[in-house]
C-alpha cells in the first residue's frame, strides 16, 4: 500500500493534519513498503513544513520522526531533510526541524541503561 501525499498540500489546516497523520501511520506500521515511498513523503512533510498552524506544525514533525525510525537510511534522509528545514531559517519549519533532530539524534534508552549499570552516565 503507497501513501497519499495529496492530503498534506491542501490548504485547510487540518486535511494537512490528517494527511499527515495518514503518513506517520503508514511510517510506523506498513512494514511492507518500499523504503523510495517513504524518501518521497520527506519532500512532501518539506513542502508544507513551513506552515506555522499548529496542527501541521506538529503533524509534519511527526512525519519526520516516525519515518526517520524504519531505517538507517531513511533516519539519515530525515535528518538531512531536518537539517534542510532548519537552514530555511522559516520558525514552523524550524521547530518541525529541532524536534525531528532532537529525537532521531539521541541514543536509544537501551543505550542509556546499558551506560548507567557501567557507572558511565
Amino acid at each position: 500500500m503507497g501513501t497519499n501525499s495529496r492530503c498534506p498540500g491542501r490548504p485547510a489546516p487540518f486535511v494537512k493534519r490528517a494527511g499527515l497523520t495518514c503518513l506517520a501511520s503508514l511510517a510506523v506500521h506498513d512494514k511492507a513498503a518500499d523504503e523510495a515511498v517513504f524518501r518521497a513523503d520527506l519532500a512532501a512533510v518539506a513542502a508544507v513544513a513551513a506552515d506555522d498552524r499548529q496542527p501541521v506544525r506538529k503533524g509534519a514533525s511527526w512525519v519526520l520522526r516516525q519515518i526517520g525510525k524504519r531505517s538507517e537510511s531513511l533516519r539519515q534522509a530525515a535528518l538531512d531533510t531536518a537539517r534542510g528545514l532548519l537552514a530555511r531559517g522559516e520558525p514552523a519549519a524550524r521547530f518541525a526541524a529541532r524536534e525531528a533532530l532532537r529525537e532521531l539524534t539521541r541514543p536509544p534508552a537501551a543505550d542509556k541503561r546499558a551506560a548507567a549499570r557501567q557507572g558511565l552516565a
